[in-house]
């Protein structure tokens, strides 16, 4: 389901180019660029919340790669219905929907798209308490990741194996697959990839009832939330703020 941290003025922004470019290629009668616009306006309305519109973009896009025989493009859509339909809650159709983009990259040996659909699933796995199941996908994720040299689905599933520890009760082992999601996500230059981890680790710290520990976090919580909303650095930041 990846790692975000898009302020909602980029993702309007990034929905008026969708749709403009949406026009264009009906207009054009370009059925693949049609496709491939219903799918970014799909993404970017899931990031904005809007599921049934999210949905509503996604199945047509799915319908056009499905008439021309795309599988690439129908295991993105599906891998991206999945994940929607997996924000709503709606659990049976979101596995539907990821087990028919395994499929689809299965058959083409797209073992990078397979290590993200099987992250996704062992998340998915993990709300429905299998959590041996998602365990054992998050580690093929995490070994099929490496093996291409995807840094960004190996830290994902790097986070989604801690999620499970977290609720099998394994706090220790928790906190391992954290840090090595945090390690990875420091060669992402962006701060919002890793708030979700220092939520994650401050709760740990808290349960052990390390006070300490915690509020060092929440001081590296802050400041790369402060990254994410304010156009200038957060020393810089500080050093403006009235005392």
């Amino acid at each position: 389901m990846g790692i975000g941290g898009l302020g909602f003025g980029e993702f309007r922004c990034r929905g008026k180019r969708y749709q403009e470019a949406l026009q264009l290629y009906r207009q054009l009668g370009n059925r693949t660029g049609e496709a491939k616009a219903l799918n970014n306006l799909s993404n970017v309305s899931a990031e904005r919340g809007e599921l049934e519109k999210s949905l509503i973009y996604g199945l047509d896009a799915l319908a056009i790669h499905r008439e021309m025989g795309n599988i690439r493009g129908q295991g993105a859509v599906m891998n991206n219905l999945g994940a929607t339909y997996h924000s709503m809650r709606e659990y049976d159709a979101a596995r539907s929907y990821y087990l028919g983009a395994l499929d689809s990259y299965q058959s083409m040996g797209n073992d990078q798209a397979i290590a993200e659909t099987l992250a996704n699933l062992s998340l998915l796995d993990c709300a429905q308490g299998r959590l041996e199941e998602g365990r054992k996908k998050a580690n093929e994720a995490i070994a099929l990741s490496e093996a291409v040299g995807d840094i960004v689905n190996m830290s994902n599933a790097y986070y989604y194996l801690g999620r499970i520890e977290i609720a099998d009760g394994n706090l220790e082992s928790a906190e391992i697959s954290f840090h090595k999601a945090y390690d990875l996500r420091q060669t992402v230059p962006h701060p919002g990839h890793l708030l979700e981890i220092e939520v994650e680790l401050m709760n740990i710290a808290y349960q052990r009832r390390e006070t300490g520990r915690a509020k060092k976090l929440m001081g590296k919580y802050c400041r790369n939330w402060i990254a994410l909303i304010v156009p200038v650095t957060p020393n810089e930041f500080w050093a403006s703020w009235p005392v």
